[in-house]
């Protein structure tokens, strides 16, 4: 009987031990778990939007009112997509980088495209350099001068068509050549399709990759506020068919297929700029 008893307690003791093991142990378990997702959920909602582009983007500018969203709708694809209609492209179209040299030299870049392959021998850093009319950041219009330098990243925006223009007639009057570039922005996207049947390149503004715009503030000319649409880019018209439009694209370095609605969109937030050379 004795024996029987000692052996009853001890089992007693070890049931004791295991339930007394099971609510110590599981709570701590739950609450290391319960930390790290915490932990998890503040990186994710902490981590910075990273689609706008180093080329438009800086921290002295100042967000207008009545913005879009940063993120990006649609991304670029540098392979064709497939076309719809009859497409009309402009063979023979040399592409060239305005990368490393010109991290925010998108618009010099399409102008040597356009002259290059108007025979004309150009040099996108001699453009860069010697012809394009440069402006500080913070006090220039981009319609009157380039916003800092190709050459660099930081305060450096960019110019729009008058710029470009301006640039263009400056080299070609000093090769001595009797073409002319001419501003032909305002009209409707369509309206530039005559242009490519005629195997006459366009070079275009519009946003990178496609992405939603953002009106900034970038500083004041003339008492007035400078206001700059971003992620801004300038590429070259080359082709097209019902759904899609086809750029040389001097970022990525390659054509690029584009939805034809969805460029249309940064097309108009860029004012509908557009030049030629003829």
């Amino acid at each position: 009987m004795r024996s029987k008893l000692i052996i009853s307690i001890c089992l007693a003791v070890a049931v004791a031990a295991i339930i007394f093991s099971l609510f110590t142990v599981i709570p701590f378990i739950n609450g290391k778990n319960s930390a790290e997702s915490a932990t998890d959920t503040t990186v994710i909602q902490t981590t910075e939007d990273p689609t706008i582009p180093t080329e438009t983007a800086g921290p002295s500018e100042t967000t207008a009112a009545n913005v879009t969203s940063q993120t990006p709708s649609v991304t670029a694809q540098t392979q064709p997509q497939p076309t719809t209609g009859t497409q009309k492209l402009i063979q023979n179209f040399g592409v060239i980088t305005q990368l490393p040299e010109l991290p925010t030299g998108c618009e010099v870049t399409s102008l040597t495209m356009l002259l290059n392959y108007s025979g004309i021998n150009a040099d996108k850093l001699d453009i860069a350099d010697n012809y394009l009319t440069k402006g500080e950041y913070g006090v220039t219009d981009p319609r009157k001068a380039f916003v800092g330098d190709p050459r660099t990243e930081e305060n450096s925006r960019g110019c729009y068509a008058p710029v470009l223009v301006e640039a263009a007639n400056k080299y070609l009057a000093a090769q001595g050549s009797d073409k002319t570039a001419l501003d032909i922005s305002g009209r409707e996207l369509e309206s530039l399709f005559p242009y490519i049947d005629k195997q006459i390149p366009v070079i275009v503004w519009g946003i990178m990759d496609c992405q939603q715009s953002e009106v900034v503030n970038i500083g004041e000319a003339d008492g007035q506020p400078i206001n700059w649409v971003r992620p801004e880019h300038c590429m070259v018209l080359i082709g097209y068919d019902d759904s899609h439009i086809i750029e040389a694209d001097p970022y990525h370095g390659t054509t690029i297929t584009y939805d034809k609605e969805q460029f249309r969109s940064g097309y108009n937030d860029l004012f509908k700029q557009a030049v030629v050379i003829q």
